[in-house]
């Protein structure tokens, strides 16, 4: 049963964290944007200590809160965590295995800059457009342009096809692996079905770019943030 929740409650984060919004003012960034961001953070964590990764979780927190809301943030940060304490507790864990000493005070070093590379991930994550994807790759080939468009529309499902999966194996008492796998075979059937029903657009691809606009502000916002970011850690 408690295998059971927690794998529930992971598959919720994911969702919530990276694919709960649709096509907002944050996706509507442009991508360079959203690389330079994603490139100057884990460049801060990388390079500082405590006040870059404090740093950048601050930033993630502004950003997430301004574009997506405090739910969205819980959830991103509860994922986040999960990494973070696993890698503190690991290097802890594995001291006498290693040739150097780790403290405590190491493993909070790597806690809190494991925690800030993975806000910033889930957020780049949350940030990317598919239609943006789409029409990058339709360039280059028009048949693997579909790919990102359906591919963002099927991990929510197969979101919600894990959850109900384990809601039901937890009621039958039955082990969480059956859950998965039940999840798995249908997500393949859906698949297959979709693949079907589009045999001729996936054949030819995507011959127009779709329509979308690009937000400016947002597009602002995500190359400011980053500059003024490295502008601190370097002047302070």
């Amino acid at each position: 049963m408690r295998i059971h929740r927690f794998l529930s409650i992971l598959v919720s984060l994911v969702y919530k964290s990276m694919f709960l919004s649709s096509e907002d003012n944050l996706r509507r960034s442009h991508l360079v944007a959203k690389i330079l961001f994603i490139l100057s953070m884990l460049y801060i964590v990388n390079t500082a200590r405590y006040d870059g990764a404090f740093l950048v979780i601050a930033m993630c927190f502004i950003l997430t809160m301004f574009f997506r809301g405090a739910s969205v943030y819980i959830a991103s940060l509860v994922l986040s965590t999960l990494p973070a304490t696993w890698l503190a507790l690991s290097a802890l864990f594995l001291q006498p295995f290693m040739t150097y000493s780790i403290t405590y005070g190491d493993a909070l070093l790597i806690f809190v800059k494991t925690l800030a590379a993975s806000q910033s991930i889930i957020f780049f994550i949350s940030a990317l457009s598919p239609v943006e994807l789409a029409n990058i790759i339709a360039k280059i080939s028009p048949r693997a342009a579909l790919y990102p468009i359906v591919t963002w529309r099927l991990i929510p499902l197969a979101l919600k096809d894990v959850t109900e999966a384990l809601m039901i194996q937890s009621l039958k008492n039955e082990d969480a692996w059956r859950a998965l796998a039940v999840a798995i075979a249908s997500q393949f059937e859906r698949t297959n079905r979709i693949e079907e029903a589009n045999i001729y657009r996936l054949e030819h691809g995507l011959l127009k770019p779709v329509p979308r606009s690009t937000s400016l502000s947002s597009t602002l916002i995500l190359v400011v943030a980053p500059v003024l970011a490295i502008l601190v850690i370097h002047i302070f």
